[in-house]
């Protein structure tokens, strides 16, 4: 069973489940000193029904962590860059096509620098924004392993959840590094 659920399950409320199932537990054998066998019967059934939830809820939690990992991998698994939308881009004029390569350069390492000091401080709304647009400039110019670093994190501000934003940066700035020799080559 694959439940469909908009928003993955953080691990404060696993602990709260798994509070919740271990205190029906101790209730139940609490009752059981003086419950009838029927009672007995059903508040087990209830604890069992409970802890089945949990790892339920744990399993998709896992599944979707995972999922996104995955999707991360093949991403770090192509080119540096697409050069399919390099050749889009090379319709242009080549003074044209120099600006935009020029004013991704340079406005790139500006945003990175905003987003390393946005990750350390916890801003996870400036982390958001400066990550939509790092990956969606770099989509524009196909510096498509860049952008999916920046997608990552983007993803993770979303969550608010910012534990991996540091390491997902590093991989974000090695990416961009990669990015801007192509591009000088390019060029």
């Amino acid at each position: 069973m694959n439940l469909n659920l908009s928003h993955p399950f953080t691990h404060p409320m696993f602990s709260l489940i798994g509070f919740f199932a271990l205190s029906a537990i101790t209730a139940a054998g609490i009752l059981a000193h003086g419950a009838s066998a029927e009672f007995l019967n059903h508040a087990m059934s209830v604890v069992v029904l409970a802890l089945n939830l949990c790892c339920l809820l744990a399993l998709q939690y896992r599944h979707l962590n995972l999922s996104r990992l995955q999707q991360f991998l093949a991403y770090q698994q192509q080119d540096i860059l697409d050069y399919n939308m390099m050749d889009e881009l090379r319709v242009l004029t080549p003074l044209e096509f120099q600006a935009i390569i020029k004013h991704y350069r340079t406005i790139t390492p500006q945003l990175l620098s905003e987003l390393s000091t946005a990750i350390t401080q916890r801003r996870t709304s400036e982390v958001l924004r400066l990550s939509r647009r790092i990956r969606s400039a770099s989509a524009q110019v196909g510096a498509v392993k860049f952008a999916a670093a920046a997608q990552e994190i983007e993803y993770r501000a979303c969550q608010q959840d910012l534990r991996a934003a540091p390491k997902l940066f590093q991989v974000a700035a090695k990416a961009y590094e990669e990015v801007q020799s192509e591009l000088e080559k390019q060029e």
